[in-house]
């Protein structure tokens, strides 16, 4: 099968959003502490990587090609099309993957910088050095499509339209409060409180970062970690601080609660007494995915190197 109608859902480079928001650039970024030359960088790269993406699908005279701003998508604009490219990192695919429901993804790296502070790509199938031969690839059929888990909320009995494809984060809406909630899975139910409850799929290297596991990317299964778990009087043997899923239930303790989608940019209130249901939704379908970037991005941290040094310095009678 060719794919003869193509969307390019795109981002736009940092410094050209800030110049079109306010022309007080130089303050700007001094307030909020940016380097202008990585800034720059980024938006050469981009220039660079679209001028190779344009070049290449100009060629191909079968092709009808639309390129469309992220924050202008719609579910009724991504029906129209055979096959969406994203063209930034892995967050503008992850946006784009909430207006997507069985259309084929592939995407670009705009920002490819080893070397630098850009995109980790962990999504991507490709960027300006490869992208002609993977979309060669991607017409003729040759390029793996993986089905990557995506999760379903329901908050209150009702379906939330954004699909999870990497984690939902359930924490009070101040950084600085505790969050508290019952998490209730199957028979076993546990009030918590805490820094907040990742709820993530496959895909989610935060979680694993916080001590989950790495699970089968088409696989059903989901997992959740709670940050920072207190123990004391309430709950001094938790058995829910970690643990994987096909069901959860989460019912809110907190008076100014969010739930908090794929990032900052999709946030749900979930105040006091209010319920969520988390299970396995309609998975995405992403073309090209590189297996060996899973290897490199789900490395655990060590465990704690400072508590290892001070038991062996221990066992060597060594005392200060």
């Amino acid at each position: 099968m060719k794919y003869e109608k193509i969307l390019i859902v795109y981002k736009t480079p940092v410094l050209e959003l800030y110049k079109s928001k306010n022309k007080e650039l130089e303050k700007m970024i001094l307030e909020e502490g940016l380097d202008v030359k990585d800034l720059e960088a980024e938006l050469e790269e981009d220039k660079e990587a679209r001028k190779v993406v344009e070049e290449t699908l100009g060629k191909d005279k079968d092709v009808k090609v639309d390129w469309k701003y992220r924050g202008e998508l719609s579910k009724n604009l991504v029906k129209k099309y055979d096959l969406i490219m994203t063209f930034g990192g892995d967050g503008t695919l992850m946006e784009a993957s909430h207006y997507i429901s069985n259309k084929p993804v592939f995407g670009i790296n705009s920002d490819y910088r080893p070397e630098a502070d850009s995109s980790e790509g962990f999504f991507l199938a490709a960027n300006k050095h490869n992208f002609p031969e993977k979309y060669k690839q991607l017409q003729e059929g040759k390029l793996k499509q993986y089905k990557f888990n995506r999760l379903q909320l329901e908050l209150n009995g009702k379906k939330l339209e954004e699909l999870v494809l990497n984690d939902v984060l359930v924490v009070h809406k101040h950084p600085a409060a505790t969050s508290r909630m019952v998490l209730k899975k199957g028979n076993l139910e546990e009030f918590q409180k805490s820094s907040g409850t990742i709820i993530a799929t496959a895909a989610s290297n935060w979680a694993i970062k916080a001590g989950g596991k790495a699970l089968p990317i088409e696989g059903k299964e989901f997992q959740y970690v709670t940050r920072e778990l207190y123990i004391g009087r309430l709950n001094p043997n938790p058995k829910m601080e970690t643990g994987t899923a096909s069901k959860l239930e989460v019912f809110s303790k907190m008076r100014e609660g969010m739930l908090y989608i794929d990032g900052k940019h999709i946030e749900h209130p979930f105040g006091l007494g209010a319920k969520l249901k988390v299970y396995p939704g309609k998975p995405l379908k992403i073309l090209g995915f590189n297996e060996e970037n899973r290897k490199k991005y789900y490395v655990k941290p060590q465990k704690n190197l400072l508590a290892e040094s001070i038991l062996e310095l221990y066992d060597k009678d060594t005392y200060w």
